[in-house]
């Protein structure tokens, strides 16, 4: 059975996680209806998202995009906390699980974090020489799985094909089995993807405003990236596949622009830094009342930030 699950998960929501819930959303919460002990159906999985949705109806949105040809929902699910500003507004981590067998992966969403892909875990390398051996996997199975991963050969009485001896292994993709494990890797990839999260590019609009008389005023603008990523990573850049940061200004009723254009495409800018300024120079259509400029600054892969700076 395919089980195949999207999950867009905004950096909003990642802080709000690691905060605590209000007393009321405790209450609210359906957790105690799930475990994270064993895999999901597709209908279990339904049921588990569309309760999330109900007990925080204020920061997520549940969409069907397509259905499969079973006719099953390829469910996404959007959160966000909107006291913050609009999702599409921020910039957000995107997650699907793209390959049907790595059961792992659905599980990893449905816990609130996101996968790499169940390939990326194994079982111990006792004598770390980078491979796992038969040998391994045994000591494995009988000494921490109490022996539930394999099942000793015996005889058995097949109805086509007599008498054969079945065993092996239950489980030979490199997924956790059921029961802690699976929970231990959602908790260590939850940590690690709330780490990437607060990494992600942060736009912010810095202002200075000089009085030049007369109801002249000199704007200078500097736009900041104070998260760790750049606003597109180099690849991205050299595919020229990102589009640039694009600083905006609307001028207000009482407000003209002497020098300077509307729009501007300031690049790319890279973590921790800022671009270079830019400088407007404008006038007050009546110097006696305050003026505004509002500026508005955004790029695709690093959210938006809006400014509104007056002229007193």
């Amino acid at each position: 059975m395919r089980v195949r699950i999207s999950m867009w998960i905004c950096f909003c929501l990642v802080l709000l996680c690691i905060s605590p819930l209000s007393e009321s959303a405790e209450k609210a919460t359906p957790l105690g209806k799930y475990d994270f002990y064993h895999y999901y159906d597709y209908q279990e999985l339904t049921n588990y998202l569309r309760d999330m949705q109900q007990a925080y109806p204020e920061l997520s949105r549940l969409t069907s995009l397509v259905q499969s040809e079973m006719g099953r929902d390829v469910w996404m699910m959007t959160i966000n906390n909107p006291k913050t500003g609009k999702a599409e507004d921020k910039p957000a981590i995107y997650i699907d699980q793209i390959h049907a067998g790595e059961v792992i992966a659905a599980m990893y969403n449905i816990f609130g974090i996101f996968s790499f892909a169940d390939e990326h875990w194994r079982q111990p390398d006792y004598n770390r020489d980078g491979e796992i051996s038969e040998r391994e996997r045994m000591k494995w199975n009988d000494e921490e799985m109490d022996g539930k991963v394999f099942v000793d050969w015996h005889p058995y009485d097949h109805p086509t094909l007599g008498e054969v001896e079945i065993g092996g292994w239950i489980r030979t993709k490199m997924s956790p089995p059921e029961g802690e494990l699976i929970q231990k890797e959602a908790e260590m990839g939850n940590a690690f993807k709330i780490y990437i999260a607060g990494l992600t590019p942060k736009l912010e609009i810095e202002a200075e405003v000089t009085d030049k008389e007369k109801g002249v005023y000199q704007v200078d603008i500097k736009v900041k990236n104070t998260g760790f990523l750049p606003t597109a990573l180099q690849h991205a850049r050299t595919l020229e596949a990102a589009k640039p940061v694009v600083l905006e200004v609307t001028p207000g009723s009482n407000l003209e622009i002497l020098l300077g254009d509307e729009k501007y495409e300031l690049g790319h800018i890279d973590g921790t830094s800022e671009s270079e300024e830019t400088t407007y120079l404008l006038r007050k259509k009546d110097a006696s009342q305050p003026a505004v400029l509002k500026a508005v600054v955004h790029a695709p892969r690093a959210g938006r930030a809006s400014e509104e700076i007056v002229m007193k």
